[in-house]
């Protein structure tokens, strides 16, 4: 990937369109420079106060899908966010071009509520902007945020005719609905989570023993101030043996805890996938039970038509008795005959 620099960012910027790939493609190349991450932000905030309407959505999409997939690399970018998201939500909502846009920005909105992307209290003021101002829009103060690099690329202007070749922009919308991609390997099997669960029963923070001895250690081993009370050599090789005693057993259970710790970690991961995956086959299991809702009540619609159709057939028992064969039929003669 290239370099990063606010020139390169801001000329990425104005490139951005209402596509997907656009998206996910500058958000992938932010999340590789996330060191950069406070001046990313600063850059990001200052392009979205000089961008034209119709494009500040993508803004919003792309903090989106920065915050949401840098989770695992670290919470740079959910920092820096969090400090300017909410004066980025009500610059846009003061400068909406439709309604649609708003509706977008609610769903948005939602995902991250759901999701947890940001805090309780940034998704509250959230909501106080596209929620609690239906009828009059709030007009803010907003002031450029200095990025550490002077910005001198101006953003791209797009012909009308470029824009009608591209996408709608509900495609964005499709990447608020996309579910994380887990590789089989990264899927738990429901026998190795119980054993991780079990093997947790045992670990080092609910050893009460070992809490208990490190609870009873003499103060002398603590406190250095005692030193000065040890006047014989024999009560300071007593002291020293006691010292060494609790140093071995503070390695050897800090060494347990880190170990458990790393497990915990390690359990959290899993659970984490696991969830994800059985959402997920969740899902699948609903849409399959209610294509099978459809065709039942296809296939009920069709019996129901079939039993009408039945009913509405003459009942043969009311036929005349034809075991006997049937009368001959009248010959030409006697059709055409007259009576004299």
């Amino acid at each position: 990937m290239s370099s990063f620099s606010s020139e390169a960012l801001s000329s990425k910027l104005g490139a951005l369109n209402n596509t997907a790939q656009s998206i996910q493609t500058l958000s992938l190349w932010l999340i590789h420079h996330r060191k950069h991450a406070k001046t990313i932000v600063k850059v990001w905030y200052n392009q979205l106060l000089k961008t034209k309407p119709s494009k500040k959505l993508l803004y919003i999409y792309l903090a989106n899908d920065v915050v949401q997939n840098s989770k695992k690399k670290g919470p740079e970018f959910n920092k820096e966010f969090s400090g300017v998201i909410v004066q980025a939500y009500k610059h846009v909502y003061n400068d909406l071009p439709d309604e649609k846009t708003l509706m977008s920005m609610q769903r948005v909105l939602k995902v991250w509520s759901d999701r947890s992307v940001f805090k309780r209290d940034i998704v509250q003021k959230l909501k106080a902007v596209v929620y609690g101002k239906a009828k009059h829009r709030e007009v803010v103060e907003e002031s450029p945020v200095e990025p550490e690099e002077e910005i001198v690329k101006e953003e791209k202007e797009e012909t009308e005719e470029s824009a009608m070749k591209r996408p709608k922009i509900e495609e964005m919308e499709k990447i608020l609905k996309t579910e994380p991609t887990l590789n089989p390997e990264d899927i738990p099997e429901p026998e190795d989570l119980a054993q991780s669960l079990r093997d947790l029963e045992n670990s080092a923070s609910s050893d009460a023993a070992v809490r208990e001895k490190i609870a009873r250690l003499p103060p002398e081993v603590q406190d250095v101030s005692l030193l000065e009370k040890i006047k014989e050599q024999e009560d300071a090789d007593n002291l020293s043996k006691m010292v060494n005693e609790a140093l071995e057993l503070l390695d050897d259970y800090n060494h347990r805890l880190s170990a458990e710790l790393d497990d915990r970690q390690k359990l959290a991961s899993m659970l984490k996938n696991f969830t994800i995956h059985q959402d997920q086959e969740l899902r699948k299991a609903e849409e399959k039970l209610q294509e099978h809702e459809e065709k039942f009540k296809k296939v009920t619609t069709v019996r129901k038509e079939l039993e009408s159709h039945i009913q509405n057939l003459p009942d043969l028992t009311l036929l005349p008795d034809v075991t006997g064969g049937l009368a001959p039929l009248p010959s030409a003669g006697d059709l055409f005959s007259l009576e004299m």
